[in-house]
């Protein structure tokens, strides 16, 4: 029952506003009826949130949160609370003579250069990789002729490994600093939609784009960009920076961004090298599984027609330790090695997901209880299932789901979007035993969430890059390495964030502490 009370002023989330897809007859007729209301005695401040409920088969449902204000009353509902938006983070700061060097062009490492430039700095920004249209053509010809560039592909070079991902902007925070980045992206050209859709995404065509305007932004801004740019060694003196080896040449150097990617293997064995505290950390494991589009659009609409409708289905699933991540509907599988004699994968589409098939990786937590407790010995893990995984020209082992469960060679011909290609293999000796078990525990109970699921179904190995196994320790308040307070580690590579969203947001508000002196 809806109870109008004296005016405060104060503005509400409303939650549990449900709209049946094709009925949609306007946010505020919806609203006025929820409430109870006439429609020109609330105002909408925002969307929150839209979320596509699929769980009654054949009849999708937008679900929406909104911020919205009341001029004339204060309602009470039970789906309507006061909105209390998050305080900017309080971090001391920062104020130095020179501007900073950030290492890698990645969402952090560009976010990293918006935030310092909007505070007047003028950074150098530095990867090992090439421009982004140089890498390009660097990736493409390794899926095409298996020729693999060690310093710049699909994890190394300009706009990181998201470049060549799905390009999804999903973030478990809505802090004021996540909210900065996607106003941010918007104002460099993403869908606004991105700021309230429950599973916003760009495509790895639209994070390219965004790349390429931010890249000139921040050049007119004076931030200079170094491509083929590797940090190969640094000095510190009494815990301070005095200057780092980029390529072969020696460069004064006094605040040190590192926005490394997760695969920085060869930075972090330097780093640990020079002293600066390093730790392992957890990371997940397992496969690449492929499916026909059409199929999941079935299994998750219950009609394949809503798929012209809404698109190209998407799922989400969970079993204790095993997850479904990073799903690529209407996209493919690739080849993700940064190193020669390995085989890594990734998912990626474009922003149309038009593609004939979808990925996700279903992986699940590794510890030190399974790789040892050494600082790299989840590294060490990574790299051992890579190169046990490699066959001739990058071609990566694969086999169908159902006889992947039952324990049995695949015999018949495997379809995959994967370039080069596949080799049908027997993955259970892929993983330790345990893994491997609850993989496939995991995968007979998703059948029973996505209607035949193990169906037409391929695995491909191995998806071991889902996120650092290293974290650079950092000082909690400052945010910089405690070891030398002139470094800042920050990003997913850094081992603070998971995925493009979380990366820039973490990069962004540690650049944001930085202050001319």
């Amino acid at each position: 029952m809806l109870v109008l009370r004296q005016y405060i002023v104060m503005n509400y989330l409303l939650r549990n506003l449900r709209i049946p897809v094709g009925e949609e007859t306007g946010l505020e007729l919806a609203i006025s009826r929820k409430l109870g209301l006439p429609q020109n005695s609330f105002i909408i401040q925002q969307i929150l949130r839209k979320a596509l409920d699929t769980r009654r088969k054949a009849h999708p449902i937008w679900d929406y949160s909104l911020e919205l204000s009341f001029p004339d009353c204060q309602p009470v509902s039970k789906d309507l609370s006061p909105y209390i938006s998050e305080a900017w983070p309080e971090l001391p700061t920062r104020r130095i003579a020179s501007d900073p060097s950030i290492i890698g062009m990645g969402p952090a490492g560009l976010f990293a250069a918006l935030a310092l430039v909007e505070r007047g700095f003028k950074p150098r920004i530095y990867d090992q990789g090439c421009s982004l249209d140089t890498r390009a053509k660097h990736v493409s010809n390794f899926w095409e002729r298996g020729v693999l560039r060690e310093e710049s592909n699909v994890q190394f070079g300009e706009g990181g490994a998201g470049a060549f991902s799905d390009g999804k902007l999903t973030s478990r925070g809505n802090n004021p600093v996540v909210r900065r980045i996607y106003d941010l992206l918007v104002q460099f050209g993403a869908d606004p939609a991105i700021k309230f859709e429950a599973l916003p995404h760009c495509g790895t065509d639209g994070i390219r784009a965004l790349v390429s305007r931010i890249r000139d932004y921040l050049i007119s801004q004076g931030t200079e960009f170094r491509y083929e740019a590797k940090l190969r060694d640094l000095e510190t003196e009494h815990g301070r920076l005095k200057r780092i080896k980029i390529n072969d040449t020696w460069e004064d150097c006094s605040t040190l961004i590192l926005a490394l990617g997760n695969s920085s293997r060869d930075t972090f064995r330097m780093l640990a090298k020079r002293g600066l505290a390093l730790e392992s950390k957890d990371f997940a494991v397992g496969f690449r599984i492929e499916h026909p589009q059409s199929q999941i659009n079935r299994a998750i609409y219950g009609n394949e027609k809503w798929a012209e409708t809404l698109g190209a289905a998407t799922y989400r699933l969970a079993d204790g330790k095993v997850y479904s991540f990073c799903m690529c509907p209407g996209g493919e599988v690739i080849a993700a090695s940064s190193s020669s004699g390995t085989v890594v994968t990734n998912g990626m589409s474009f922003s149309s997901r038009s593609g004939e098939y979808c990925n996700s990786a279903i992986v699940t937590s590794v510890g030190k209880e399974v790789f040892g407790s050494s600082l790299f010995a989840g590294m060490e893990f990574q790299e051992l299932i890579e190169r046990e995984s490699f066959r001739q020209d990058f071609y990566a082992p694969a086999q169908r789901i159902e006889d992947f469960l039952k324990a049995k060679d695949t015999n018949t011909k495997l379809f995959a979007s994967y370039r080069p290609g596949v080799e049908s293999s027997d993955l259970s000796k892929i993983y330790p035993a345990e893994q491997t078990d609850l993989i496939k525990s995991s995968l007979q109970k998703f059948n029973a969430i996505v209607d035949d699921f193990s169906r037409n179904a391929v695995l491909i190995a191995p998806e071991t890059r889902t996120s650092s196994p290293i974290r650079i320790t950092r000082d909690k308040a400052k945010l910089c390495s405690i070891s030398c307070e002139d470094v800042f580690p920050v990003g997913e590579g850094s081992g603070y964030a998971g995925g493009i969203i979380s990366s820039a947001a973490d990069a962004y508000k540690t650049a944001s502490t930085f202050l001319i002196r």
